[in-house]
């Protein structure tokens, strides 16, 4: 990209090959492992990984604490892009089993209401075959949490 006076025999034996960036473009990929270094990629596997292994971590009692762990392929950066790629604009790592550990069977890129109803503190209930969160049943038929507590408390629901 820049201009260099060069000798015309350095050109002809091949000695000088180009400004200068080609060794800066080849330095810069030698030194460069993954590329996503600071991405919310690697922002959500760091996280993880503190949570879990990391007593002095904020929420380790929630995690590593309580025995939640990082399967051993998942200690690698890399695999653990490879199995879950970059996640959609909105979505955090879930664990689809809350009682389960970090490993690719059992994670999802989430929105925040599909986290707010995969807690350990919400409200299960069986509808129609299907179990689901008392907040996500809320939002999908339009009856008010409330009443859908109340007649679940009942024993209605």
């Amino acid at each position: 990209g820049r201009a260099v006076t060069v000798a015309g025999q350095s050109l002809r034996f091949g000695r000088s090959t180009s400004c200068g960036c080609l060794h800066r473009e080849e330095l810069v990929s030698r030194n460069t492992t993954h590329g996503k270094t600071h991405s919310r990629v690697w922002r959500a596997w760091r996280i993880m990984v503190q949570r879990c292994q990391n007593p002095n971590a904020s929420h380790w009692d929630d995690y590593g604490g309580r025995g939640i762990s990082i399967s051993p392929e998942w200690q690698s950066f890399d695999q653990f892009y490879c199995d879950m790629g970059d996640p959609p604009m909105g979505g955090s790592l879930d664990r689809i089993d809350v009682d389960g550990n970090y490993e690719r069977a059992n994670c999802r890129w989430a929105t925040k209401l599909m986290q707010l109803a995969n807690r350990r503190n919400s409200l299960l209930v069986a509808v129609n075959g299907r179990t689901v969160a008392l907040s996500a049943l809320a939002r999908e038929t339009g009856v008010r949490y409330a009443t859908l507590y109340y007649r679940h408390r009942q024993g209605q629901l």
